[in-house]
């Protein structure tokens, strides 16, 4: 036997129906604190630097492995 029940709900009638608590005011704390921590410690051009740094690194670091497993299958022929 196989049984479908379709519900209709919002998101917070589901979090009501489960018991779960209203993390709202919590969440929206949290992000409050980032914003301030990120305006009063972050130049954006610093970000910027820094994001772009972690990219080419990345970058280079799957260039280097995709390099050696190119070289290593050649060494078998």
């Amino acid at each position: 036997m196989k049984i479908n029940v379709d519900m209709d709900v919002t998101p917070e009638e589901m979090r009501r129906l489960f018991g779960l608590p209203d993390l709202t005011p919590l969440h929206d704390e949290m992000i409050d604190r980032m914003k301030e921590q990120l305006s009063e410690n972050m130049d954006p051009a610093k970000l910027v630097e820094n994001y772009m740094q972690g990219s080419f690194s990345s970058m280079e670091a799957f260039q280097r492995t995709m390099s050696n497993f190119i070289k290593s299958g050649n060494k078998d022929d």
